[in-house]
Parts: C-alpha cells; sequence; structure tokens
C-alpha cells in the first residue's frame, strides 16, 4: 500500500515538472529584448523578443511576426498580425524594386514567383532566372495565378503600393492563408532610407548580418558624396509621357534628393506635395525648369533617349532649354528604379553631371 502512495506521489511529481514546452505559448509572455536601429528609415520598425521571434510593423499598421524555425506561433496575438515561420522559400514577389535588395543579399533561391515578365526586368540576373523558371511569372501583380500560390504552399507575398489599385486581389491572397505585406520603401524620404529597407528583408531572409553590412557600404559612399561642398548647379529629372506630356520628379522625391545629395539644387522648387511625381504642360515645365544647367531623363518608362535631336522632335520647346543649349541633357538608364542599390552610383554620376565631368553607365551625356 505504501509503495503504491509513493509511485502515484512520483507520478505527480513528474507531471508537476514536465517542462513549459510541452505547453503552448503565449505571447504576452515572451519579453521584447531589443530592435533594430535605423539610421534613416521610418516607414517601418523590427523588435526583436526572446525566443528568435521578430515582429515587423510598417507604417501603415501592417504587422508581421517572424517565427523562427522550430518555434511555435504563440497565442494570444493581437488581431491583425499575420505570423511567418522561418525559414522562407516559394515567396511571392509583386514589389519589383525589393528584389534588388534581396539579389543583394544572395537570397534570390527564396523566391519561387513573381508579376513582372522575363522582359521587363532590366536586372539581368533576375530576368534569367525567370527565363528559366526558378523564378515563375505567374501574371500582373492585379491578376496572379491563385493556383499556382497555392499549389507551392506560398508562405508569403510581397505587394508594393500598386496593390491599393488592386485591393481585391490583396484581400483574395490573405483569403488563401497567405499573408502578404506591402512593402513601402518608395515612401521613404531619400535614398539611404530606401536603402534601408534591406534590413527589413535581412530580418525575412536570415541575413541580418549581410544586410548590415550591405548598407553601411553603401551609405558610407552616399555620404561621401554628400559630404562634399555644394556645386550652386540646378537639375531636373523628368521624362516625356505617351501624350507628350511632361513629367517631372517632385521637389522632395528620391530622384530630387539625389540631386541634392550630388551637391545641386533641385528644379522645380517649391512645396513637395503628395506623390513622387509631377504631370504639367511644356511650357510650364520651361517657366519652372528652363534655366536648369542639368536636365536628366529618365528612361525607366518612357524607354531611352539616344539623342538631343532625339528628344527634341518629342518636345521642341526642349531646345530652348538651358540646359540644352549647353549641352548638359543627360539619359537615366532604365534599370535604375528597379536597383535602389546602385543608388551611390547614381548619386556619384550625378555630381560628375554637375560638375560637367564625364559620366559612368548610369548617366549617359546626348549629344
Amino acid at each position: 500500500m505504501m509503495r503504491g502512495k509513493r509511485g502515484a506521489g512520483l507520478l505527480l511529481l513528474c507531471f508537476v515538472l514536465l517542462p513549459a514546452c510541452g505547453r503552448a505559448i503565449e505571447w504576452d509572455s515572451l519579453k521584447k529584448t531589443g530592435e533594430m536601429p535605423l539610421a534613416y528609415a521610418t516607414q517601418f520598425t523590427a523588435e526583436d523578443y526572446e525566443g528568435g521571434y521578430t515582429l515587423l510593423t510598417v507604417s501603415d499598421g501592417q504587422r508581421l511576426l517572424l517565427v523562427p524555425e522550430g518555434g511555435e506561433v504563440p497565442e494570444g496575438l493581437e488581431k491583425g498580425v499575420a505570423c511567418v515561420t522561418l525559414p522562407l522559400a516559394d515567396v511571392y514577389m509583386a514589389a519589383s524594386s525589393a528584389m534588388d535588395l534581396i539579389r543583394e543579399l544572395d537570397a534570390l533561391d527564396a523566391v519561387g514567383m513573381t508579376s513582372t515578365k522575363a522582359e521587363d526586368w532590366t536586372i539581368a540576373e533576375i530576368a534569367e532566372r525567370v527565363r528559366a523558371d526558378e523564378i515563375v511569372y505567374i501574371g500582373k501583380y492585379s491578376a496572379p495565378d491563385f493556383e499556382a500560390l497555392l499549389e507551392t504552399d506560398c508562405p508569403l507575398a510581397v505587394e508594393s503600393t500598386m496593390i491599393f489599385h488592386a485591393p481585391d486581389i490583396k484581400e483574395q491572397i490573405e483569403a488563401l492563408g497567405i499573408p502578404v505585406l506591402v512593402e513601402r520603401s518608395s515612401y521613404e524620404q531619400g535614398p539611404l532610407a530606401r536603402l534601408e529597407w534591406i534590413k527589413l528583408y535581412g530580418c525575412l531572409l536570415g541575413k541580418r548580418e549581410a544586410a548590415e553590412r550591405c548598407f553601411e557600404e553603401s551609405a558610407g559612399r552616399i555620404r561621401a558624396v554628400g559630404e562634399m561642398e555644394p556645386l550652386g548647379v540646378s537639375a531636373s529629372v523628368f521624362y516625356l509621357n505617351s501624350a507628350g506630356n511632361v513629367v517631372v520628379y517632385r521637389p522632395g522625391s528620391i530622384a530630387a534628393r539625389m540631386v541634392e545629395l550630388a551637391g545641386g539644387t533641385y528644379l522645380p522648387a517649391g512645396d513637395e506635395g503628395a506623390g513622387s511625381t509631377l504631370r504639367m504642360g511644356l511650357e510650364d515645365f520651361y517657366a519652372a525648369a528652363g534655366d536648369a544647367g542639368v536636365l536628366i531623363y529618365s528612361a525607366s518608362i518612357a524607354g531611352e533617349a539616344e539623342s538631343l535631336a532625339q528628344l527634341a522632335q518629342k518636345a521642341e520647346l526642349l531646345s530652348a532649354f538651358r540646359a540644352f543649349r549647353e549641352g548638359n541633357v543627360y539619359c537615366m538608364e532604365g534599370s535604375f528604379f528597379q536597383q535602389p542599390t546602385r543608388a551611390a552610383d547614381a548619386i556619384a554620376a550625378m555630381r560628375g553631371a554637375l560638375e560637367g565631368s564625364a559620366a559612368d553607365g548610369i548617366l549617359k551625356r546626348l549629344q
């Protein structure tokens, strides 16, 4: 009889001492251990919690909890927090500029699908992967192949803010149980802040140290140019749309900030306004930037310009601009806005253009 009581007591003791790992993890029980330091980016934060969990929060209220490999999804999470278990594979990337950051981290193997066709990529390495179906094109962001997302067990969809033009698509992807991250790097103020989003992708892809190194290397180069003496030369970045209107990058846009970091004064001056670009008539553009010392034609939307004569055929009044008369018109290669990691190269090239020296491959001087 005594023996039976002792056995029961030992059994009870063993039950009491069972490790907590057999129980569900409560989110409120996890302590915050730190927060990723960000020098420029304001559109996201990354908070670390014990157990290897990271909570990503985007400025518009999106929250994504990264669950470490082998970890459990905590109970008691607030409504609206989406969970993604690491490591990632077969990610659907519908944000093209973010692909350059992933390429820089040598993590393209984690991407399985894209919304951009091979011929529309200006980054050769990514275009080759799409042609080889290593990254599969599954349709435009506004009409993706939902079956493909399901068949691959897609763990995460990354969208640009273009998805807000098709909100039902975002809802349908989420209805499949796939978390959607709408990245907002385009809302950042300046190229350094935009580039710092590489740290967010470092969190997602297990490349935090690599992301820090990549950022610091490029940021150091950008700061070095930005610390040079201002040149007192004005410049404007623009393109011509299919209707013949001028589309100029606004003050405060990434393009304008780059001109300023290169030592120039950006035109048109005035309020920054909403959005990165402003559509205007050619006469209005002439009134605002006709005296600019340098004009930079962006080929990312309208295609490259080969010569001054070709530009004048598109818009005759351009030939009256000071920069046109003095031969200080440059074409910015089409890949630029798909490659935020080349910001340092672009700013250095702009510095060369403002100084009147030969520019590198990013900027081509038109003759």
